[in-house]
Protein backbone atom coordinates (compact mmCIF):
# COMPACT_ATOMS: atom_id res chain seq x y z
CA UNK A 1 0.00 0.00 0.00
CA UNK A 2 1.31 3.50 -0.63
CA UNK A 3 0.60 4.30 2.94
CA UNK A 4 3.86 2.38 3.71
CA UNK A 5 6.14 4.16 2.00
CA UNK A 6 7.79 7.82 1.80
CA UNK A 7 9.08 10.06 -0.77
CA UNK A 8 11.84 12.07 0.18
CA UNK A 9 14.78 13.96 -1.46
CA UNK A 10 18.53 12.75 -1.10
CA UNK A 11 20.50 16.10 -1.26
CA UNK A 12 23.33 15.35 -3.42
CA UNK A 13 25.92 17.58 -2.22
CA UNK A 14 25.96 15.53 0.88
CA UNK A 15 28.19 12.95 0.69
CA UNK A 16 26.70 10.30 1.88
CA UNK A 17 24.01 10.71 0.29
CA UNK A 18 25.46 11.29 -3.00
CA UNK A 19 27.12 7.63 -2.20
CA UNK A 20 24.11 6.48 -1.33
CA UNK A 21 22.15 6.83 -4.93
CA UNK A 22 26.00 5.90 -6.71
CA UNK A 23 25.38 2.51 -5.09
CA UNK A 24 21.74 2.17 -5.58
CA UNK A 25 21.70 2.58 -9.53
CA UNK A 26 25.31 0.76 -9.79
CA UNK A 27 23.03 -2.12 -8.47
CA UNK A 28 20.31 -1.71 -11.22
CA UNK A 29 23.24 -1.42 -13.89
CA UNK A 30 23.30 1.96 -13.99
CA UNK A 31 25.84 5.06 -13.49
CA UNK A 32 25.30 8.28 -11.73
CA UNK A 33 23.70 11.49 -14.07
CA UNK A 34 26.37 14.38 -13.26
CA UNK A 35 24.01 16.66 -14.57
CA UNK A 36 21.70 15.61 -10.97
CA UNK A 37 20.35 18.82 -9.28
CA UNK A 38 17.62 17.04 -7.84
CA UNK A 39 17.38 13.45 -6.40
CA UNK A 40 14.27 11.36 -4.50
CA UNK A 41 13.95 7.99 -3.06
CA UNK A 42 10.93 6.07 -1.85
CA UNK A 43 11.42 4.38 1.65
CA UNK A 44 9.76 1.52 3.06
CA UNK A 45 9.11 1.53 6.97
CA UNK A 46 12.38 -0.28 7.27
CA UNK A 47 14.10 2.87 5.98
CA UNK A 48 15.32 0.63 2.62
CA UNK A 49 15.41 2.43 -0.64
CA UNK A 50 12.92 0.84 -3.40
CA UNK A 51 13.06 3.37 -6.21
CA UNK A 52 14.51 6.65 -6.85
CA UNK A 53 14.42 9.45 -10.07
CA UNK A 54 16.14 12.73 -10.30
CA UNK A 55 16.43 16.41 -12.37
CA UNK A 56 18.22 17.25 -14.60
CA UNK A 57 17.18 20.72 -15.78
CA UNK A 58 13.73 19.49 -17.46
CA UNK A 59 14.89 15.72 -18.26
CA UNK A 60 14.21 12.58 -15.61
CA UNK A 61 17.20 11.34 -15.12
CA UNK A 62 18.55 7.81 -13.16
CA UNK A 63 14.81 6.43 -12.24
CA UNK A 64 15.04 2.97 -11.29
CA UNK A 65 13.12 0.68 -9.07
CA UNK A 66 14.36 -2.46 -7.43
CA UNK A 67 12.91 -5.91 -7.63
CA UNK A 68 11.64 -5.76 -3.96
CA UNK A 69 9.24 -2.68 -5.48
CA UNK A 70 8.63 -3.87 -8.83
CA UNK A 71 4.59 -4.21 -9.07
CA UNK A 72 4.13 -1.79 -6.28
CA UNK A 73 3.21 1.22 -8.27
CA UNK A 74 6.47 2.81 -7.33
CA UNK A 75 7.62 4.18 -10.32
CA UNK A 76 4.39 6.57 -10.97
CA UNK A 77 4.37 7.84 -7.54
CA UNK A 78 7.90 8.95 -7.97
CA UNK A 79 7.57 10.50 -11.49
CA UNK A 80 4.11 12.07 -10.38
CA UNK A 81 6.53 13.80 -7.21
CA UNK A 82 9.70 14.50 -9.64
CA UNK A 83 6.95 16.18 -11.83
CA UNK A 84 5.38 18.50 -8.85
CA UNK A 85 8.82 19.44 -8.17
CA UNK A 86 9.83 20.71 -11.44
CA UNK A 87 6.84 22.18 -11.71
CA UNK A 88 7.66 24.50 -8.82
CA UNK A 89 11.22 25.04 -10.57
CA UNK A 90 9.30 26.00 -13.90
CA UNK A 91 9.75 23.35 -15.87
CA UNK A 92 6.07 22.15 -17.10
CA UNK A 93 7.32 20.02 -19.52
CA UNK A 94 9.96 16.89 -18.67
CA UNK A 95 11.03 14.66 -20.92
CA UNK A 96 13.02 11.59 -20.31
CA UNK A 97 15.32 9.54 -22.46
CA UNK A 98 15.23 5.70 -21.72
CA UNK A 99 15.28 2.33 -22.86
CA UNK A 100 12.77 1.62 -25.80
CA UNK A 101 11.15 -1.23 -23.42
CA UNK A 102 10.21 1.50 -20.93
CA UNK A 103 7.73 3.13 -23.48
CA UNK A 104 4.74 1.18 -22.30
CA UNK A 105 5.30 2.61 -18.58
CA UNK A 106 5.57 5.93 -19.63
CA UNK A 107 3.37 6.44 -22.09
CA UNK A 108 0.82 4.88 -19.18
CA UNK A 109 1.41 7.74 -17.17
CA UNK A 110 0.50 10.48 -20.32
CA UNK A 111 4.03 10.63 -21.85
CA UNK A 112 3.95 11.65 -25.34
CA UNK A 113 6.13 9.37 -27.93
CA UNK A 114 9.02 11.87 -29.28
CA UNK A 115 11.59 9.94 -31.04
CA UNK A 116 14.10 6.97 -30.95
CA UNK A 117 17.51 5.32 -31.99
CA UNK A 118 18.57 1.87 -31.61
CA UNK A 119 18.55 1.76 -27.85
CA UNK A 120 17.25 4.81 -26.79
CA UNK A 121 13.66 6.62 -26.80
CA UNK A 122 12.44 10.34 -25.71
CA UNK A 123 9.24 10.83 -24.55
CA UNK A 124 8.01 14.35 -23.01
CA UNK A 125 5.85 14.84 -19.78
CA UNK A 126 3.15 16.94 -22.26
CA UNK A 127 1.07 16.15 -25.25
CA UNK A 128 0.49 19.53 -26.22
CA UNK A 129 3.88 20.88 -26.04
CA UNK A 130 5.45 19.23 -29.33
CA UNK A 131 1.68 19.34 -30.86
CA UNK A 132 2.27 23.32 -30.65
CA UNK A 133 5.51 23.58 -31.58
CA UNK A 134 4.52 21.38 -35.04
CA UNK A 135 1.57 23.84 -35.33
CA UNK A 136 3.97 26.84 -34.68
CA UNK A 137 6.65 25.56 -37.25
CA UNK A 138 3.76 24.85 -39.97
CA UNK A 139 2.48 28.15 -39.87
CA UNK A 140 5.80 29.47 -40.73
CA UNK A 141 5.79 31.16 -44.21
CA UNK A 142 7.44 29.10 -47.41
CA UNK A 143 7.27 28.47 -50.65
CA UNK A 144 8.55 26.06 -53.72
CA UNK A 145 11.66 24.01 -52.98
CA UNK A 146 12.50 24.56 -49.28
CA UNK A 147 15.74 23.33 -47.50
CA UNK A 148 17.48 23.81 -44.33
CA UNK A 149 20.95 24.47 -42.60
CA UNK A 150 20.93 23.87 -39.35
CA UNK A 151 24.34 25.48 -36.94
CA UNK A 152 25.25 26.29 -33.79
CA UNK A 153 26.90 29.24 -34.98
CA UNK A 154 29.06 29.61 -32.28
CA UNK A 155 30.10 32.20 -33.72
CA UNK A 156 28.96 33.13 -36.73
CA UNK A 157 31.50 32.94 -39.04
CA UNK A 158 32.37 33.02 -43.20
CA UNK A 159 31.97 29.81 -43.49
CA UNK A 160 28.64 29.41 -42.21
CA UNK A 161 27.42 32.70 -44.24
CA UNK A 162 29.35 30.41 -47.24
CA UNK A 163 27.03 27.46 -46.36
CA UNK A 164 23.73 29.92 -46.33
CA UNK A 165 24.31 31.54 -49.46
CA UNK A 166 25.07 28.80 -51.22
CA UNK A 167 21.74 26.90 -50.25
CA UNK A 168 20.07 29.94 -50.57
CA UNK A 169 20.80 29.77 -54.64
CA UNK A 170 18.99 26.82 -55.23
CA UNK A 171 15.95 26.82 -52.67
CA UNK A 172 12.98 28.74 -53.03
CA UNK A 173 13.02 29.00 -49.09
CA UNK A 174 15.99 27.98 -46.61
CA UNK A 175 15.26 27.93 -43.10
CA UNK A 176 18.41 28.24 -41.01
CA UNK A 177 17.83 26.84 -37.91
CA UNK A 178 19.98 28.02 -34.97
CA UNK A 179 20.73 25.42 -32.30
CA UNK A 180 20.05 26.97 -28.93
CA UNK A 181 22.95 24.86 -26.53
CA UNK A 182 23.32 26.72 -23.40
CA UNK A 183 26.74 24.77 -23.20
CA UNK A 184 28.25 27.80 -26.39
CA UNK A 185 30.25 30.43 -25.44
CA UNK A 186 27.60 32.69 -26.75
CA UNK A 187 24.36 32.42 -25.75
CA UNK A 188 21.60 31.56 -27.74
CA UNK A 189 20.33 34.67 -28.17
CA UNK A 190 23.45 36.46 -29.03
CA UNK A 191 24.27 33.30 -31.89
CA UNK A 192 20.52 33.99 -32.78
CA UNK A 193 21.16 37.65 -33.36
CA UNK A 194 24.44 37.54 -35.20
CA UNK A 195 22.83 34.93 -37.62
CA UNK A 196 20.13 37.18 -38.23
CA UNK A 197 22.38 39.83 -38.57
CA UNK A 198 24.45 38.22 -41.15
CA UNK A 199 22.20 36.68 -43.42
CA UNK A 200 19.43 40.05 -43.33
CA UNK A 201 20.30 40.66 -47.22
CA UNK A 202 19.09 37.41 -47.80
CA UNK A 203 15.40 37.51 -48.99
CA UNK A 204 14.26 33.99 -49.06
CA UNK A 205 16.22 33.09 -45.95
CA UNK A 206 14.14 32.97 -42.51
CA UNK A 207 16.75 32.30 -39.35
CA UNK A 208 14.91 30.26 -36.75
CA UNK A 209 15.55 29.54 -32.99
CA UNK A 210 15.55 25.94 -32.15
CA UNK A 211 13.79 24.03 -29.59
CA UNK A 212 13.99 21.07 -26.88
CA UNK A 213 13.55 18.53 -29.94
CA UNK A 214 16.91 19.61 -31.22
CA UNK A 215 19.06 16.97 -28.80
CA UNK A 216 22.36 18.69 -27.62
CA UNK A 217 25.41 16.38 -27.44
CA UNK A 218 26.34 17.48 -24.10
CA UNK A 219 22.88 16.89 -22.28
CA UNK A 220 21.92 13.21 -23.93
CA UNK A 221 22.22 11.02 -21.07
CA UNK A 222 24.44 7.99 -21.11
CA UNK A 223 23.53 6.57 -17.85
CA UNK A 224 21.11 3.92 -19.14
CA UNK A 225 23.78 2.73 -21.64
CA UNK A 226 25.28 -0.24 -21.63
CA UNK A 227 28.27 1.32 -23.19
CA UNK A 228 28.99 4.63 -22.58
CA UNK A 229 30.89 4.54 -25.76
CA UNK A 230 27.46 4.03 -27.80
CA UNK A 231 26.77 7.58 -26.70
CA UNK A 232 27.34 9.76 -29.50
CA UNK A 233 25.94 6.84 -32.25
CA UNK A 234 22.71 6.97 -30.15
CA UNK A 235 22.93 10.78 -29.54
CA UNK A 236 23.31 11.18 -33.68
CA UNK A 237 20.51 8.79 -34.70
CA UNK A 238 17.82 10.10 -32.30
CA UNK A 239 18.47 13.50 -32.95
CA UNK A 240 17.97 12.76 -36.77
CA UNK A 241 14.75 10.45 -36.47
CA UNK A 242 13.81 13.63 -34.07
CA UNK A 243 14.26 16.05 -37.31
CA UNK A 244 12.56 13.77 -39.30
CA UNK A 245 9.30 13.18 -37.25
CA UNK A 246 8.95 16.33 -36.30
CA UNK A 247 10.88 19.34 -37.54
CA UNK A 248 11.06 18.15 -41.20
CA UNK A 249 7.43 17.28 -42.40
CA UNK A 250 6.45 20.52 -40.01
CA UNK A 251 8.69 23.19 -42.30
CA UNK A 252 8.11 21.07 -45.64
CA UNK A 253 11.75 20.36 -45.54
CA UNK A 254 13.09 18.35 -48.99
CA UNK A 255 16.94 19.12 -48.80
CA UNK A 256 19.16 19.74 -45.37
CA UNK A 257 22.56 21.41 -46.35
CA UNK A 258 26.05 20.81 -44.22
CA UNK A 259 29.74 21.68 -44.01
CA UNK A 260 32.15 18.86 -45.29
CA UNK A 261 34.26 17.66 -42.81
CA UNK A 262 37.31 15.93 -43.16
CA UNK A 263 39.28 16.49 -39.80
CA UNK A 264 36.59 16.52 -36.78
CA UNK A 265 35.85 12.64 -36.58
CA UNK A 266 32.44 13.58 -34.35
CA UNK A 267 31.20 16.21 -37.33
CA UNK A 268 32.06 13.34 -40.33
CA UNK A 269 29.90 10.66 -38.66
CA UNK A 270 26.99 12.81 -37.55
CA UNK A 271 26.97 13.93 -41.02
CA UNK A 272 27.49 9.71 -42.69
CA UNK A 273 24.92 9.28 -40.28
CA UNK A 274 22.83 12.01 -41.74
CA UNK A 275 23.69 10.80 -45.78
CA UNK A 276 22.30 7.47 -44.14
CA UNK A 277 18.59 8.22 -42.54
CA UNK A 278 17.98 11.07 -44.45
CA UNK A 279 17.45 10.15 -47.74
CA UNK A 280 15.60 7.08 -47.18
CA UNK A 281 13.30 9.11 -45.59
CA UNK A 282 12.27 11.33 -48.09
CA UNK A 283 14.87 14.28 -47.43
CA UNK A 284 18.02 14.77 -49.56
CA UNK A 285 21.73 16.01 -47.67
CA UNK A 286 24.18 18.05 -50.32
CA UNK A 287 27.28 18.48 -48.76
CA UNK A 288 29.11 21.19 -49.28
CA UNK A 289 32.70 21.94 -48.96
CA UNK A 290 34.63 24.29 -46.40
CA UNK A 291 35.79 27.50 -47.52
CA UNK A 292 38.91 29.06 -46.09
CA UNK A 293 43.03 28.53 -46.75
CA UNK A 294 45.61 27.37 -45.65
CA UNK A 295 42.56 25.78 -43.07
CA UNK A 296 39.22 25.66 -43.73
CA UNK A 297 37.28 28.24 -41.35
CA UNK A 298 35.47 26.67 -38.56
CA UNK A 299 33.78 27.83 -35.30
CA UNK A 300 36.32 25.86 -33.54
CA UNK A 301 39.27 26.99 -34.73
CA UNK A 302 37.47 30.81 -34.24
CA UNK A 303 37.27 30.45 -30.41
CA UNK A 304 40.77 28.94 -30.14
CA UNK A 305 41.93 31.64 -31.93
CA UNK A 306 40.09 34.16 -29.56
CA UNK A 307 41.14 32.35 -26.49
CA UNK A 308 44.34 32.55 -27.69
CA UNK A 309 44.71 36.27 -27.52
CA UNK A 310 44.60 36.23 -31.53
CA UNK A 311 41.92 38.98 -31.88
CA UNK A 312 42.81 41.28 -34.70
CA UNK A 313 43.92 37.40 -36.58
CA UNK A 314 40.70 36.18 -35.76
CA UNK A 315 37.90 39.15 -37.53
CA UNK A 316 38.49 38.83 -41.45
CA UNK A 317 36.99 35.10 -40.77
CA UNK A 318 33.49 36.77 -39.54
CA UNK A 319 31.43 38.50 -41.17
CA UNK A 320 31.24 42.11 -39.94
CA UNK A 321 28.12 41.86 -38.67
CA UNK A 322 29.56 39.11 -36.10
CA UNK A 323 32.35 41.51 -35.38
CA UNK A 324 30.43 43.70 -32.72
CA UNK A 325 29.24 40.33 -30.72
CA UNK A 326 32.92 38.98 -30.22
CA UNK A 327 34.34 42.25 -29.26
CA UNK A 328 31.38 42.71 -26.81
CA UNK A 329 32.75 39.43 -25.19
CA UNK A 330 36.23 40.72 -24.94
CA UNK A 331 35.39 43.98 -23.32
CA UNK A 332 33.49 42.58 -20.70
CA UNK A 333 36.22 39.83 -20.35
CA UNK A 334 38.45 43.23 -19.88
CA UNK A 335 36.19 44.01 -17.19
CA UNK A 336 36.07 40.66 -15.03
CA UNK A 337 39.80 41.09 -15.29
CA UNK A 338 40.14 44.57 -13.97
CA UNK A 339 37.35 43.25 -11.66
CA UNK A 340 39.36 40.16 -10.26
CA UNK A 341 42.44 41.77 -9.83
CA UNK A 342 43.41 41.37 -6.41
CA UNK A 343 44.68 42.75 -4.05
CA UNK A 344 43.35 46.58 -5.26
CA UNK A 345 43.38 49.81 -3.24
CA UNK A 346 39.91 51.20 -2.46
CA UNK A 347 38.60 49.02 -5.58
CA UNK A 348 36.28 46.06 -4.88
CA UNK A 349 38.18 42.90 -5.64
CA UNK A 350 37.78 39.60 -4.91
CA UNK A 351 38.88 40.24 -1.06
CA UNK A 352 36.80 43.22 -0.40
CA UNK A 353 34.38 45.86 -1.56
CA UNK A 354 36.89 48.56 -0.90
CA UNK A 355 35.94 52.01 -0.15
CA UNK A 356 32.58 51.60 -1.20
CA UNK A 357 29.51 51.17 0.71
CA UNK A 358 27.00 51.08 -1.97
CA UNK A 359 27.99 48.51 -3.76
CA UNK A 360 29.89 44.90 -3.70
CA UNK A 361 31.68 42.40 -6.18
CA UNK A 362 27.84 40.62 -7.17
CA UNK A 363 26.64 43.81 -8.09
CA UNK A 364 29.48 44.69 -10.44
CA UNK A 365 29.77 41.05 -11.81
CA UNK A 366 25.61 41.62 -12.71
CA UNK A 367 26.42 45.41 -14.02
CA UNK A 368 28.91 43.93 -16.80
CA UNK A 369 26.68 41.17 -17.35
CA UNK A 370 24.08 43.98 -18.32
CA UNK A 371 26.10 45.76 -20.30
CA UNK A 372 27.12 42.68 -22.66
CA UNK A 373 24.37 43.40 -25.07
CA UNK A 374 24.90 46.79 -24.95
CA UNK A 375 28.29 46.68 -25.84
CA UNK A 376 27.94 44.98 -28.61
CA UNK A 377 25.06 47.42 -30.26
CA UNK A 378 27.52 50.24 -29.41
CA UNK A 379 30.13 48.39 -31.60
CA UNK A 380 28.09 47.94 -33.91
CA UNK A 381 28.19 51.46 -34.58
CA UNK A 382 30.88 51.45 -36.53
CA UNK A 383 29.82 49.09 -39.43
CA UNK A 384 29.94 52.42 -41.44
CA UNK A 385 32.42 54.36 -43.88
CA UNK A 386 31.71 57.52 -40.99
CA UNK A 387 31.80 57.89 -37.53
CA UNK A 388 28.88 58.19 -35.72
CA UNK A 389 27.24 60.87 -35.12
CA UNK A 390 27.02 62.60 -31.32
CA UNK A 391 23.43 62.42 -31.08
CA UNK A 392 23.50 58.22 -31.91
CA UNK A 393 26.83 58.05 -29.36
CA UNK A 394 24.88 60.24 -26.34
CA UNK A 395 21.75 57.52 -27.24
CA UNK A 396 23.47 54.39 -27.05
CA UNK A 397 25.79 55.37 -23.96
CA UNK A 398 22.32 56.33 -22.25
CA UNK A 399 20.64 53.15 -22.92
CA UNK A 400 23.45 51.38 -21.85
CA UNK A 401 23.61 53.76 -18.40
CA UNK A 402 19.71 53.12 -18.00
CA UNK A 403 19.99 49.74 -17.76
CA UNK A 404 23.02 49.46 -15.83
CA UNK A 405 21.24 51.57 -12.98
CA UNK A 406 18.39 49.74 -13.41
CA UNK A 407 19.98 46.47 -12.47
CA UNK A 408 22.29 48.01 -9.75
CA UNK A 409 19.45 49.86 -7.45
CA UNK A 410 20.09 52.85 -9.12
CA UNK A 411 24.14 52.80 -8.51
CA UNK A 412 26.67 53.69 -10.92
CA UNK A 413 28.79 51.11 -10.82
CA UNK A 414 30.57 51.61 -15.38
CA UNK A 415 29.33 54.71 -16.35
CA UNK A 416 32.80 55.71 -17.21
CA UNK A 417 33.40 52.16 -18.59
CA UNK A 418 30.41 52.57 -20.94
CA UNK A 419 32.09 56.05 -21.80
CA UNK A 420 35.67 54.71 -22.69
CA UNK A 421 35.07 51.06 -23.93
CA UNK A 422 32.25 52.44 -25.69
CA UNK A 423 34.66 55.09 -28.11
CA UNK A 424 36.98 52.01 -28.00
CA UNK A 425 34.20 49.23 -29.48
CA UNK A 426 33.77 51.82 -31.91
CA UNK A 427 36.80 53.00 -33.28
CA UNK A 428 37.87 49.01 -33.44
CA UNK A 429 35.04 48.04 -35.50
CA UNK A 430 35.07 51.37 -37.95
CA UNK A 431 39.22 50.71 -38.75
CA UNK A 432 38.17 46.72 -39.37
CA UNK A 433 35.37 48.13 -41.91
CA UNK A 434 37.18 50.82 -43.49
CA UNK A 435 40.97 48.78 -43.42
CA UNK A 436 40.34 45.87 -42.93
CA UNK A 437 42.40 45.64 -39.96
CA UNK A 438 42.60 46.65 -35.91
CA UNK A 439 45.24 49.55 -37.13
CA UNK A 440 45.81 50.98 -33.66
CA UNK A 441 46.95 54.38 -34.53
CA UNK A 442 43.74 54.70 -36.70
CA UNK A 443 41.71 53.97 -34.07
CA UNK A 444 43.47 56.21 -31.47
CA UNK A 445 42.74 58.82 -33.94
CA UNK A 446 39.11 57.83 -34.32
CA UNK A 447 37.97 57.80 -30.76
CA UNK A 448 39.75 61.23 -30.86
CA UNK A 449 37.59 62.35 -33.68
CA UNK A 450 34.44 60.75 -32.05
CA UNK A 451 35.14 62.59 -28.49
CA UNK A 452 35.19 65.96 -30.52
CA UNK A 453 31.75 65.51 -32.13
CA UNK A 454 30.76 65.27 -28.20
CA UNK A 455 32.58 68.35 -26.92
CA UNK A 456 29.56 71.05 -27.45
CA UNK A 457 28.04 69.02 -24.90
CA UNK A 458 28.78 69.33 -20.92
CA UNK A 459 31.13 66.83 -19.68
CA UNK A 460 28.93 64.29 -18.22
CA UNK A 461 30.94 61.78 -16.62
CA UNK A 462 32.71 63.39 -12.71
CA UNK A 463 31.31 66.39 -14.75
CA UNK A 464 31.06 68.73 -10.91
CA UNK A 465 34.62 67.46 -10.10
CA UNK A 466 36.01 68.63 -13.33
CA UNK A 467 34.00 72.23 -12.74
CA UNK A 468 35.20 72.33 -9.55
CA UNK A 469 38.72 71.19 -9.49
CA UNK A 470 39.65 72.48 -13.35
CA UNK A 471 40.05 68.82 -14.42
CA UNK A 472 40.71 66.92 -17.48
CA UNK A 473 37.35 64.72 -17.37
CA UNK A 474 36.94 61.65 -18.78
CA UNK A 475 35.75 63.40 -22.32
CA UNK A 476 39.12 65.78 -22.38
CA UNK A 477 40.59 62.47 -21.74
CA UNK A 478 39.23 61.06 -24.99
CA UNK A 479 39.85 64.08 -27.29
CA UNK A 480 43.27 63.41 -27.36
CA UNK A 481 42.56 59.69 -28.45
CA UNK A 482 43.31 58.16 -24.59
CA UNK A 483 46.99 59.38 -25.39
CA UNK A 484 48.85 57.82 -22.07
CA UNK A 485 47.10 54.76 -22.71
CA UNK A 486 48.02 53.90 -26.30
CA UNK A 487 51.48 55.57 -25.51
CA UNK A 488 52.90 54.98 -22.38
CA UNK A 489 49.88 52.20 -20.43
CA UNK A 490 49.77 49.92 -23.19
CA UNK A 491 53.18 48.96 -24.00
CA UNK A 492 53.90 48.44 -20.56
CA UNK A 493 50.79 45.98 -20.15
CA UNK A 494 52.05 43.88 -23.19
CA UNK A 495 55.71 44.22 -21.21
CA UNK A 496 53.70 42.46 -18.62
CA UNK A 497 50.42 41.41 -18.26
CA UNK A 498 50.71 39.19 -15.73
CA UNK A 499 48.57 39.92 -12.32
CA UNK A 500 51.91 41.80 -10.47
CA UNK A 501 52.03 43.57 -14.19
CA UNK A 502 48.23 44.65 -14.08
CA UNK A 503 48.69 45.91 -10.41
CA UNK A 504 51.72 47.96 -11.46
CA UNK A 505 49.85 49.61 -14.18
CA UNK A 506 47.08 50.04 -12.20
CA UNK A 507 49.29 52.29 -9.63
CA UNK A 508 50.79 54.15 -12.33
CA UNK A 509 47.26 55.50 -13.87
CA UNK A 510 46.56 56.12 -10.40
CA UNK A 511 50.05 58.13 -10.08
CA UNK A 512 49.47 59.91 -13.46
CA UNK A 513 45.80 60.63 -13.93
CA UNK A 514 43.21 63.56 -12.41
CA UNK A 515 40.84 60.44 -11.35
CA UNK A 516 37.81 62.84 -10.88
CA UNK A 517 35.88 59.68 -8.35
CA UNK A 518 38.65 59.93 -6.22
CA UNK A 519 38.48 64.79 -6.02
CA UNK A 520 34.63 63.98 -6.42
CA UNK A 521 35.20 61.87 -2.88
CA UNK A 522 37.98 63.46 -0.81
CA UNK A 523 39.18 66.51 -3.14
CA UNK A 524 42.80 68.07 -3.73
CA UNK A 525 44.12 66.10 -0.57
CA UNK A 526 43.19 62.99 -1.34
CA UNK A 527 43.98 63.13 -4.68
CA UNK A 528 47.49 63.90 -3.43
CA UNK A 529 47.67 61.16 -1.26
CA UNK A 530 46.48 59.17 -4.06
CA UNK A 531 49.35 59.59 -6.31
CA UNK A 532 51.57 60.07 -3.55
CA UNK A 533 50.69 56.55 -2.52
CA UNK A 534 50.74 55.12 -5.93
CA UNK A 535 54.49 56.35 -7.14
CA UNK A 536 55.27 55.24 -4.03
CA UNK A 537 53.93 51.87 -4.19
CA UNK A 538 55.66 51.58 -7.49
CA UNK A 539 59.42 51.85 -6.15
CA UNK A 540 58.94 49.12 -3.72
CA UNK A 541 59.88 45.50 -4.39
CA UNK A 542 57.26 43.11 -5.55
CA UNK A 543 57.74 41.56 -2.31
CA UNK A 544 57.26 44.81 -0.19
CA UNK A 545 54.32 46.19 -2.26
CA UNK A 546 51.97 43.44 -1.52
CA UNK A 547 51.69 44.35 2.20
CA UNK A 548 52.28 48.30 1.40
CA UNK A 549 49.14 47.40 -0.89
CA UNK A 550 47.33 45.55 1.60
CA UNK A 551 48.03 48.74 4.44
CA UNK A 552 47.34 51.09 1.06
CA UNK A 553 43.40 49.64 1.06
CA UNK A 554 42.88 50.11 4.48
CA UNK A 555 44.24 53.56 4.34
CA UNK A 556 42.37 54.22 1.18
CA UNK A 557 38.63 52.96 2.50
CA UNK A 558 39.27 54.84 6.07
CA UNK A 559 39.56 58.25 3.62
CA UNK A 560 37.19 56.98 1.37
CA UNK A 561 39.62 57.06 -1.73
CA UNK A 562 38.02 54.87 -4.90
CA UNK A 563 40.38 55.71 -7.75
CA UNK A 564 37.35 54.34 -9.79
CA UNK A 565 38.08 56.20 -13.36
CA UNK A 566 41.98 54.66 -12.59
CA UNK A 567 40.13 50.92 -12.79
CA UNK A 568 38.16 52.58 -16.23
CA UNK A 569 41.59 53.14 -17.90
CA UNK A 570 43.24 49.77 -16.84
CA UNK A 571 39.98 47.85 -18.02
CA UNK A 572 40.54 49.76 -21.37
CA UNK A 573 44.06 48.61 -21.51
CA UNK A 574 43.68 45.54 -20.83
CA UNK A 575 40.77 45.32 -23.56
CA UNK A 576 43.45 46.84 -26.14
CA UNK A 577 45.97 44.66 -25.10
CA UNK A 578 43.97 41.75 -26.08
CA UNK A 579 43.28 43.57 -29.29
CA UNK A 580 46.45 43.71 -30.12
CA UNK A 581 47.16 40.29 -29.75
CA UNK A 582 49.12 40.32 -26.86
CA UNK A 583 47.21 39.18 -24.09
CA UNK A 584 45.39 36.11 -23.28
CA UNK A 585 42.06 36.80 -21.38
CA UNK A 586 40.88 33.17 -21.24
CA UNK A 587 41.85 32.57 -18.09
CA UNK A 588 42.13 36.28 -16.16
CA UNK A 589 39.02 36.07 -14.32
CA UNK A 590 40.03 34.23 -11.17
CA UNK A 591 43.26 36.62 -10.76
Amino acid sequence: MFEAYEIRQLPLSVPACKAKVEQFLSERGLRYDNRLEYYAGVFDTDDNMLAGGGLAADTLRCLAVSHEGEGEGLAARLVSHLLSEASQRGRHTVSIFTKPANRNLFESMGFAFIGQSAQSILLESNPQTHIQYVRQLSQLPRKGRVGIVVMHANPMTNGHLHLCRYAAERVDTLFVMVLSADEAEFSPEERLNMVREALKPISNVQVIPSSRYAISAHTFPTYFLKQPSDAATEHMQLDLDVFLRIVAPSLGVGVRYVGSEADDALTAAYNATMLQMLPERGVEVVEIPRIGTPEPIRATRVRESLSQGRVAATLPLLPPTTWPFVLSHLATRALLAELNLTPKPGLIDLHDNGAHSDMDYTMMRRSISVLQPHFTRIAALGLSPQIPSADQLRCAGLEAERDMLAATGGINTHKGAIFALGLMLIATVHSQYVRNECDMAYIQQTIARMAAELLPATETHGAEAVRKYNLRGALAQACTGYEPMFGEWLPRLVNDSSPAGRLNLLLAIISQIDDTNIYHRGGTEAAAYAKASATHALSLSSQEQVAYIENLNLAFCAKHISPGGSADMLALTIFAAALHNAINLSDNTNN
